[in-house]
């Protein structure tokens, strides 16, 4: 169901994609989260990198790494 979180997660409607940030997290599913900091959206690629942050999983320590020259951050 990856692409039904992706969908909630890039939702316009900032509580859908309040409660889906907070259920990614919740539940761990780096995986979405990991798609969504390469998103042209930098708000949804700072939730994102905070999410993972909170999740502490080591397989998303390369991605952030390479986020660390992103402009907005």
């Amino acid at each position: 169901m990856l692409w039904l979180t992706l969908r909630k997660l890039r939702s316009k409607d900032y509580d859908t994609r309040a409660r889906a940030f907070a259920d990614a997290t919740r539940d761990r599913d780096v995986e979405a989260l990991l798609q969504v900091i390469e998103d042209e959206d930098e708000y949804l690629r700072s939730d994102a990198i905070k999410a993972l942050g909170e999740i502490a999983d080591a397989s998303a320590v390369p991605a952030l790494i390479k986020r660390l020259d992103d402009a907005n951050f």
